[in-house]
């Protein structure tokens, strides 16, 4: 959640019989399936907000998913998966691999299709092998011109010369996992659910029946389908608000009450969000 969660919804003591908030009940339930670190918080707003999970890029080449996929990526088809859904104020980027920022999947039909697609097999081989040889070039490319260049100009270079060669892991996976079969599924349907601190008719519009909240909804329950049939076990998934009201709530909250009510509002709905992915996960 790029905006962070506000500080109200934080239990005030520690160990874990801590006591939930009213609008944190939505994972009460689930208490046991996960781990809460409070306390914390990364400086800068609006262009440090999305590198959370990476620190400090210049010390840092990696965010924490792609060191988690280093792990495990290698044992599933998709290596790891970025996305996210937001609205105008945004920053897309959350991973970073030797230093780049890593293109995020913007969309729930592209996030449905390069998890769960299935591609006539000739017509797969045929993309691979085009990906192959542009590929191929490039590295070549690459190699000639590291020989030419030297200081700043050769560290860009090996930073780029890097991303080629996990873009050329990848592909050699892919061409692997072609024999494989894989699951038919079926584009989802949002989720529905209840939460008893989102009682109005307003705030249910708002907050659970807003679009962008569907299409998070969505994407959750096809990246729960993509560890069910372990299509990938990585996911780095990033939200900001749901709307321009939302960011400029966030500016307001130590002047108005209204601000910190609508606030907690909005993280009761990502909350459950999670308890309903928490659900289908349990």
């Amino acid at each position: 959640m790029g905006y962070g969660l506000f500080t109200d919804a934080l239990p005030s003591t520690g160990g874990t019989d801590y006591a939930f908030s009213d609008h944190m009940e939505p994972l009460k339930k689930h208490r046991d399936h996960f781990t809460l670190y409070s306390k914390m918080k990364f400086g800068g707003n609006h262009e440090n907000d999305h590198k959370c999970f990476v620190g400090n890029t210049t010390t840092n080449p990696d965010s924490l998913d792609q060191l988690v996929a280093d792990h495990v990526g290698h044992l599933t088809r998709v290596r790891n998966v970025a996305t996210f859904i937001s609205h105008a104020h945004h920053h897309i980027v959350s991973s970073w691999r030797n230093r780049l920022p890593v293109s995020p999947i913007q969309s729930t039909r592209v996030l449905f299709e390069t998890l769960f697609a299935k591609t006539d097999r000739k017509t797969e081989e045929r993309l691979l092998a085009n990906k192959k040889s542009v590929l191929d070039g490039s590295l070549e490319e690459a190699k000639s011109l590291m020989a030419r260049v030297s200081g700043r100009d050769k560290q860009r270079l090996e930073e780029y010369f890097a991303a080629l060669r996990e873009s050329e892991k990848e592909l050699n996976k892919s061409i692997e996992w072609l024999n494989r079969s894989r699951q038919d599924v079926e584009f989802p349907v949002a989720p529905s659910f209840e939460n008893e601190f989102l009682a109005t008719d307003v705030d249910k519009q708002r907050f659970l029946t807003n679009p962008r909240q569907i299409q998070r909804g969505i994407a959750f329950d096809m990246i729960y389908k993509a560890f069910k049939f372990d299509v990938t076990r990585v996911v780095n998934f990033y939200m900001t608000g749901l709307d321009n009201d939302h960011h400029l709530t966030t500016h307001n909250v130590p002047k108005s009450e209204e601000a910190r009510t609508s606030l907690t509002k909005y993280d009761s709905s990502s909350f459950s969000l999670m308890a309903n992915f928490y659900e289908k996960l349990s």
